[in-house]
């Protein structure tokens, strides 16, 4: 039998008992919407980690970097990082002191608006629908070219997968799973790593035996980029550009910013933020130096995006790389019950905001929704419309357009009202959707360094003051802002923060060695060279 078939089954096989055993814990809406609040600093950075890298990390970024985008995927990465960081102390903290179970509830609260929260709803059903959608095709492909299935069954497959798993156990499930797949895709990296490195003839002589090859393409290690066909400017701004998105997009997104809501305490959110960006730093450089590094053996892949798979099948161990390519499924699947929980839960509480009866009520039609988001995610899959495609392409930069003004703003400003909260959200997610289709259609073209998400933002902005002007928060908005400033009692506590602070020791450690690594086998051994 296909050994890879096998890997396939074996791990769908145990998430599926996992999400089952993890499910039969879950007692109210609490537990099935936050985790019951009481997620620990692994599993909230495991599910950090594992919502953000999906089979597009290891399969789209790696091909990057074997095409010669190492210094732009660092540049990316690093906007990553700072999301992460940046997100639980300017944003994630203060939503889960307002005790909701969703993010547009946050925002129907904080600005007494039921408009508010339906707007919220919906833009955050949309973008993850499409993000639902794009990761289920992705993750059934990569299982067909693994197992030889058709794409019927794998479909089927992957949304019996996440099915199982999110829609009995919800988050709970969701997060258990999450932080298993993270440590799956982890383990599977580092185990496949050194058989590649053996192969081109060591680590510390990578970046010359890249360069030597003559097949390697030129600039391929350069840190703005190969220019055939662009620009300095277009290389290196666009890493800029998506870098600052994602530093909006992780602070304030349900998929990133959500998962404040389900930590233990404030602490615990912020530790694991730092978790999550010192691992995204290690564990993606080492997929970008991977993928470069296979140009010593044959730079020649085509199309690149293949470069994990050809590691995986030809350079490593059998079974290793049966448990690389699991890793990467499971990265993918582990995004998809990510999208299809919270797609879920704004289709239930969110959209058209409904009184339940009782906690019991609201579990039973969560799960009925969810079940029908999965059939609907997979046969829209299995279509694949092009407009599906269309809004892939503004997803995340929508949700930064749309949401970081609201969502910081909501923390911070004292004059944002509920109007220019509307305005600012619908405005700058329209703004980017627009220019995103007028951009990659060709109908308006743009250049490389300019995202739409620098059209919506403005917007946003704009649609923030002029929403406002005129006007001053309610009683309700202004009271509303100063009690998710008030520090609960117990996060006060004296020995919290001398934790908090071991972990920032470790973050300018982890940062001081990433330095010295990058510079030892990137940047001067490229420089002594060429």
């Amino acid at each position: 039998m296909n050994p890879y078939l096998i890997g396939v089954i074996v791990s769908i096989i145990i998430y599926m008992v996992v999400g089952n055993l993890v499910g039969r814990s879950v007692k109210d809406v609490d537990d099935y919407y936050v985790s019951g609040r009481n997620a620990g600093t692994l599993l909230i950075a495991g599910t950090l980690i594992a919502s953000m890298m999906s089979t597009s990390s290891f399969i789209g970024d790696t091909a990057w970097t074997y095409d010669g985008f190492m210094g732009s995927m660092l540049i990316i990465n690093l906007g990553t990082c700072a999301g992460y960081v940046l997100g639980p102390l300017l944003y994630g903290r203060f939503v889960r002191r307002s005790q909701v179970v969703t993010m547009p509830e946050f925002f129907g609260k904080r600005f007494d608006s039921k408009t508010m929260h339906t707007v919220a709803g919906i833009t955050a059903f949309i973008v993850m629908i499409a993000y639902l959608v794009a990761v289920t095709k992705g993750t059934s492909l990569l299982m067909m070219s693994l197992t030889g299935l058709s794409k019927e069954i794998c479909l089927l497959l992957t949304g019996v997968c996440f099915i199982t798993f999110s829609c009995y156990s919800g988050s709970k499930g969701v997060i258990v799973t999450d932080t298993m797949m993270f440590l799956v895709f982890l383990g599977a990296t580092l185990l496949a790593a050194p058989f590649l490195f053996d192969a081109i003839g060591g680590l510390n002589d990578m970046a010359v035996n890249v360069i030597n090859n003559p097949d390697t393409p030129a600039d391929v290690l350069s840190w703005h980029g190969p220019l055939e066909g662009s620009t300095l400017l277009d290389n290196v701004g666009y890493a800029i550009a998506v870098g600052a998105l994602w530093i909006c997009a992780i602070m304030v997104s349900p998929w990133q910013a959500g998962r404040a809501m389900m930590a233990k305490d404030e602490h615990i959110g912020i530790r694991a933020g730092g978790v999550a960006a010192i691992a995204t730093v290690f564990l993606m450089t080492l997929l970008y130096i991977m993928g470069v590094s296979m140009n010593v053996l044959d730079a020649n892949i085509t199309p690149s995006e293949d470069v994990m798979i050809v590691i995986s099948m030809s350079v490593v161990p059998t079974i290793v790389g049966v448990i690389m390519l699991t890793g990467v499924m499971s990265a993918g699947l582990s995004s998809a019950s990510t999208f299809l929980s919270l797609c879920a839960f704004s289709a239930t509480s969110d959209i058209v905001p409904y009184e339940f009866k009782s906690d019991k009520q609201q579990l039973r039609i969560s799960r009925i929704i969810m079940l029908a988001v999965s059939i609907v995610a997979m046969a829209l899959a299995y279509m694949d419309l092009a407009v599906l495609r269309v809004i892939s392409w503004f997803a995340a930069g929508a949700v930064a357009s749309g949401w970081t003004v609201v969502g910081l703003g909501a923390v911070w400003s004292k004059k944002l009202t509920a109007r220019g909260a509307v305005w600012s959200m619908a405005g700058g997610f329209a703004a980017c959707m627009i220019a995103t289709i007028l951009s990659k259609t060709g109908i308006v073209p743009l250049p490389a360094w300019i995202e739409p998400f620098y059209i919506g933002f403005p917007v946003s902005l704009l649609g923030a003051i002029l929403g406002s002007m005129g006007q001053t928060p309610t009683a309700n908005e202004v009271a509303y802002r100063e009690k998710l400033h008030v520090v609960p009692a117990s996060e006060k506590e004296r020995s919290l923060f001398v934790v908090d602070r071991r972990y920032g020791y470790i973050m300018i450690a982890a940062g001081i060695l990433a330095t010295v690594l990058l510079l030892v086998l990137w940047a001067l051994p490229v420089n002594s060279v060429t």
